[in-house]
């Protein structure tokens, strides 16, 4: 069993007092901020300090200078610290980068990294997330988050949101993290376990990051039994399950502080492109590498398992909509079940009961479309129209606000809309009467090849008796013969809809 390691750490930095901010976030928490709603901006400072449910901290800072500087620190984590008070894991990494298409990420400059306002961010989420502005770059407007998880999972969400004003499809590659310059200067930040950092796993098994990975683990020793952290080793989530999008490229040196992702995006006009990342720290007591490794590759695992309330929390529908790199949440279409159904009036199909996503209240229905019988029917929650008797087929469409799509398809049975009832002949004048229930309002029509046509209103349901009078050749057998027959059509035509129709052959007799 080796030694432990000397610990000879890195001189601690001056840390910023919590105070600072406290009592600008119990302000908030006791203004009872729902999911996704932002207090006024920061008037002091957009760095703050954000813990997760595990108690691991996120030292989230901003340092900008005038000039700016390519060194400048924007909305990255300045330090991490474990709830056993380990050093911090991060010094100034997470940097976002906007190039132009093609650019090597290691010779980027001011030009292209996202340095805003020092004092123009806002706190969300009961004080768990801040969200910086969004700033001018490359024709779109680029903003992130930080949202720091108050559990059951522990972790840090990191949100890139791309949006295109314009009217052409803008391309560019998206950096997050911090890549070196061509000198190998570390640009800008590092993790915190600098040139001792090792990459420990990743999520294809070959713990080499390559875009096949959705994730890596990065820690500052190696895995020998007995081999202690100085830092809490750290997974890092760059990509989910059922994503549109997967990272270009992913650079995670041994030996080296250098961690950086990039994408090849392009935004359409107008829309919205968006990318959930996530930072986990993993801390065992004793500070055993070989122990904090096997934690934070079953904390990364879990973000690839996590339902969509927990992954798109606090997100607007449109940067959930946007996401390119996840899953949207999936609605879900239902038809209420179709009763008593009958051609005399309107069949009611209802798919009021469809939801867009449980547990996410900012995502809703946009679509409704429905299909009866394979043809277009309308749109809309619910959809009222006259069907034939017989069986019949029903498919909802339905759209979310947030991206996903669903259907659902139901099979009912239509009466008809008529019964004919009790027949009376008249035997001395060779006609008949039919007692007729109609389900439904309209015209009341009996009509026939040799009987005279009748017509009657009905105002609502109800029961008519219509008469059936012999004419011509009908007429003339009946009174040669003393019998013949008729054949008769009883139809209901409602006020708007098709007409519902029976057939009959009436017998009618003439004397005693």
């Amino acid at each position: 069993m080796n030694s432990p390691r000397p610990q000879a750490k890195r001189a601690p930095r001056a840390r910023r007092p919590l105070a600072r901010l406290g009592a600008a976030l119990i302000a908030l928490s006791a203004l009872g901020f729902v999911p996704g709603a932002t207090a006024p901006a920061l008037a002091a400072s957009c760095s703050v300090d954000l813990r997760d449910g595990g108690g691991y901290l996120y030292g989230v800072a901003v340092r900008v200078s005038n000039p700016p500087l390519i060194s400048d620190v924007y909305g990255v984590v300045n330090e991490g610290i474990g709830p056993g008070g380990a050093n911090d894991s991060w010094d100034n990494w997470g940097s976002v980068f906007l190039a132009s298409p093609g650019a090597d990420p290691t010779g980027l400059t001011v030009a292209d990294k996202y340095l805003g306002p020092v004092d123009g961010c806002a706190m969300a989420q009961s004080g768990q997330e801040i969200r910086y502005p969004a700033v001018a770059m490359k024709g779109l407007e680029v903003q992130r988050s930080w949202f720091a998880d108050p559990g059951p999972l522990n972790g840090a969400r990191l949100l890139t949101v791309l949006r295109n004003p314009g009217v052409e499809p803008i391309s560019v590659t998206l950096v997050q993290g911090d890549p070196l310059d061509p000198e190998g200067i570390p640009n800008r930040g590092d993790l915190g376990s600098d040139n001792s950092t090792v990459v420990a796993a990743t999520s294809d098994g070959t713990g080499i990051a390559t875009p096949a990975a959705r994730w890596g683990v990065t820690t500052d020793n190696d895995l020998l039994p007995g081999t202690d952290s100085e830092d809490p080793t750290l997974a890092h989530v760059w990509d989910g399950p059922g994503g549109a999008a997967r990272i270009s490229e992913v650079v995670l040196k041994t030996g080296n502080d250098t961690l950086y992702w990039t994408r090849d995006v392009t935004v359409p006009p107008g829309a919205t492109a968006s990318f959930v990342s996530y930072e986990i720290q993993s801390e065992v007591p004793g500070r055993l590498t070989i122990a904090e490794v096997p934690q934070a590759v079953a904390l990364a695992e879990a973000r690839q398992t996590q339902s969509p309330a927990s992954l798109y929390r606090g997100m607007s529908a449109m940067e959930i909509a946007g996401t390119m790199n996840w899953a949207h949440p999936v609605p879900t279409a239902a038809i209420k079940p179709v009763a008593s159904a009958n051609s005399a009036t309107p069949v009611r199909l209802d798919g009021t009961g469809s939801v867009a996503a449980a547990g996410l209240p900012q995502c809703g229905i946009s679509s409704y479309t429905w299909k009866v019988d394979d043809r277009a029917a309308g749109s809309g929650p619910t959809f009222d129209g006259f069907l034939a008797p017989g069986r019949h087929k029903a498919t909802l469409a339905v759209t979310s606000s947030c991206g996903g799509s669903a259907s659902a398809e139901t099979s009912f049975r239509v009466a008809s809309g008529l019964r004919l009832g009790k027949v009376k002949l008249n035997r001395s004048k060779g006609t008949a009467t039919v007692k007729v229930k109609a389900l439904g309002a309209g015209q009341l029509t009996l009509s026939g090849k040799g009987v005279k046509r009748v017509t009657k209103k009905l105002a609502k349901p109800g029961t008519a008796t219509l008469l059936v009078k012999p004419t011509g050749k009908v007429r003339k057998l009946l009174f040669a013969r003393g019998e013949a027959k008729a054949k008769i059509v009883v139809s209901l035509k409602p006020k708007s809809g098709p007409a519902t129709s029976l057939r009959r052959t009436q017998p009618l007799k003439l004397g005693d």
